[in-house]
């Protein structure tokens, strides 16, 4: 997802107005002018869960009844919106890191992910359920919020600026009960604008890091 900012001047000195266009995954000050200020709103403004995700990416009502299907659910729409280039390596690459850990943490959510060669940045897309889903085998059904995480070979940065919002959020009882309570998927990512991002990848509750 891009930020549209506007610049006060164009490159050649006449006072027009002008759009520019800043990529989340780029520093600010390469992609405008104008005081630290300006520069610091701009960082400020990127710096926020919703940046990784959109509207398209977004998905109220899940329909699958086991994890294996709302995967499925959440990589369709992510290719569709996103450009997963490979959907079928992708959700084989997430299944299989479920499978060496599942990735369901506290207050009801899970974070399936994995990587994507070719992909350009990192991309979130999110489920809702309106029953609990079973995540393991052996767990009671508690999960309504699924975030399904695609990252970029190559990327470190990023990812660990997305992890460090969903741990952020995770913690916050009130902006989970947003989530559940949102009425559509623009309601949602409103609530995920509201997620400042860090430096640092979460824990889950085993006190283990998301891989």
């Amino acid at each position: 997802m891009r930020t549209w900012v506007r610049a006060r001047s164009t490159p050649s000195g006449r006072h027009a107005s002008a759009l520019r266009r800043v990529a989340p995954t780029e520093p600010a000050w390469t992609r405008t002018h104008g005081s630290g200020r300006v520069l610091h709103a701009i960082e400020t403004l990127v710096a926020n869960l919703a940046n990784f995700s959109g509207p398209g990416l977004i998905i109220p009502q899940l329909r699958g009844e086991d994890p294996a299907s709302v995967i499925d659910e959440l990589v369709a729409v992510m290719q569709s919106d996103h450009g997963v280039m490979d959907a079928t390596a992708f959700r084989q690459a997430v299944l299989r890191r479920e499978s060496m850990g599942a990735t369901d943490l506290e207050l009801g959510m899970a974070f399936p992910h994995a990587r994507q060669p070719g992909l350009k940045e990192v991309a979130l897309a999110l489920g809702r359920r309106a029953e609990p889903l079973r995540w393991r085998s052996h767990a009671a059904p508690s999960v309504r919020l699924v975030f399904l995480l695609a990252i970029p070979d190559d990327d470190v940065t990023r990812y660990l600026s997305l992890l460090s919002g969903l741990a952020r959020l995770s913690k916050d009882t009130r902006l989970v009960a947003q989530l559940m309570e949102a009425a559509n998927a623009v309601e949602m990512l409103a609530v995920l604008r509201g997620v400042n991002l860090g430096g640092s990848a979460p824990a889950d509750s085993a006190g283990t890091r998301m891989t």
